[in-house]
């Protein structure tokens, strides 16, 4: 048993020296790599914000930067040398990734560099005759220990089908759920949003013109969407998409002139208000995607990713932008992670 002064001691400590440490005696690589201290430390992580950094993928690499020490600059192998990866979703320390096709999925650690392939689910509707669209929201389920990963398609015509599915990483499985009874909606990003124990998509009730958008969410205690906000304070003809920063969730709004709004809602619940938190204008030509990605350490700025290459630090407080440029490539897509001792079983 190894005495609580250096157990403490470990559990602030970075998984790079982590795993350094790990070689110095058995005990600490039994304390290490037992399971309460990863719980442990994950959690210190996620309440301190600290070992956060984001994955960046350019057009075949993909690298790991440290927000606080963004020189630190690291390329990562993906799983089986896929060529290329799309993000599927990052939640407590592990990253849902597959490739472009979304045939082969993996849940991935790549800072332990473990991953574990997800067994094939062959959901169809409409006897695979109709287009439709696929969707995934990659999320933890606390009550049951669960890390899990939603997809949902849907047929873009009449009569308009839906297939819920859910995997679960415990069980190692897929199981069927009871169909939809909303639409997406679609928006440049339409992977569902992790945020307060739930996964978060926009939606509508009804396929008529102009209908409004609502905030759906999924319950993993209910295995059901339930409607979280309705938008009735934007104007619901306007391109709208999700994103979490600090664990918040975000609204972004893009205006067709004066520029893209980021909404925040700080006190998450039924009908909470929404604080405007900063604007990006399109100055000489178009944002094109905007995404708030992570606070800096001393939260004046968000690192925004901009377009389909470029990130900036926007301050909030001057509104002023500046280009943060670590590779010398095009981001083509980013992912905040927690870099952590979480195992893929």
């Amino acid at each position: 048993m190894e005495s609580p002064f250096i157990t403490e001691i470990l559990n602030r400590l970075p998984v790079k020296s982590l795993l350094q440490c790990r070689c110095v005696c058995t005990r600490w690589r039994c304390l290490i790599d037992s399971r309460p201290f990863m719980e442990s430390h994950l959690n210190r992580s996620i309440e301190s914000s600290t070992n956060l950094c984001f994955c960046c993928r350019g057009s075949s690499s993909l690298y790991c930067i440290d927000l606080v020490s963004p020189g630190d600059v690291v390329e990562i192998e993906y799983p089986l040398r896929w060529k290329r990866i799309k993000a599927l979703g990052s939640c407590r320390g592990l990253l849902c990734i597959s490739k472009p096709d979304v045939r082969d999925v993996a849940i991935w650690n790549p800072f332990i560099r473990r991953h574990k392939f997800l067994p094939p689910t062959d959901t169809q509707i409409g006897g695979g005759l109709y287009p439709s669209a696929c969707v995934h929201g990659f999320g933890y389920d606390d009550e049951n220990d669960d890390y899990v990963l939603l997809r949902l398609i849907q047929t873009f015509e009449e009569p308009i089908e839906s297939a819920v599915s859910i995997y679960s990483l415990r069980a190692n499985e897929w199981r069927q759920l009871q169909e939809m009874p909303y639409y997406l909606v679609s928006t440049r990003k339409m992977m569902g949003v992790f945020v307060h124990g739930r996964l978060h998509w926009l939606m509508k009730r009804e396929l008529v013109p102009n209908s409004a958008k609502v905030l759906v969410a999924f319950d993993f205690r209910i295995e059901e969407f339930v409607e979280v906000h309705q938008l009735n304070f934007i104007d619901n003809r306007l391109d709208i998409d999700l994103a979490v920063l600090g664990r918040c969730l975000c609204l972004i709004v893009y205006g067709e002139r004066r520029g893209v709004d980021v909404w925040i809602m700080r006190d998450y619940g039924l009908n909470r208000p929404w604080d405007m938190l900063f604007s990006m204008p399109n100055h000489s030509r178009p944002l094109g995607l905007v995404r708030p990605l992570a606070y800096s350490q001393n939260g004046r700025e968000v690192l925004v990713r901009v377009g389909t290459e470029t990130l900036r630090w926007h301050d909030l407080p001057t509104g002023h932008d500046r280009r943060f440029d670590i590779i010398a490539m095009p981001v083509l897509e980013a992912e905040i992670c927690l870099r952590t001792f979480v195992p893929v079983n």
